[in-house]
């Protein structure tokens, strides 16, 4: 029968550390992923936008309602169309939507994201 030298695999502190690096990867992603999901669902709206005006006059009501209705189907908070801005000084209107999200972390943590997004819409007239 062989006798072992020396220990083999892990102890109890290092299956703790381990254990605890990966809840904490996996609770990040958890709580950060959504908003970075949510982002997407916000920039691929904004690119969809251009589309949708194609030749058409676009007031600036135009596009916060044709932004409203497309976040109302993608279940995105209407509170972000408050940071929309719409810049018409050079030949095409320039969409930008420049917002943060707060979200709940761990206990009284709380992450902020900031994100911006501009869109230039090249099909209005």
């Amino acid at each position: 029968m062989k006798q072992l030298k020396a220990q083999r695999g892990a102890t109890m502190w290092e299956m703790c550390l381990y254990l605890f690096v990966f809840l904490t990867v996996v609770t990040t992603a958890l709580k950060l992923g959504p908003l970075y999901i949510q982002d997407r669902n916000i920039h691929s709206a904004l690119t969809a936008l251009n589309d949708s005006l194609k030749g058409t006059d676009a007031t600036n009501a135009l596009i916060k309602d044709r932004l409203s209705k497309t976040f109302q189907v993608s279940m995105i908070d209407d509170k972000i169309l408050s940071d929309l801005a719409i810049d018409r000084t050079g030949s095409v209107p320039v969409v930008t939507l420049d917002y943060d999200v707060q979200a709940p972390f761990v206990g009284n943590v709380d992450v902020l994201i900031h994100f911006k997004h501009s869109v230039e819409l090249t099909s209005v007239r």
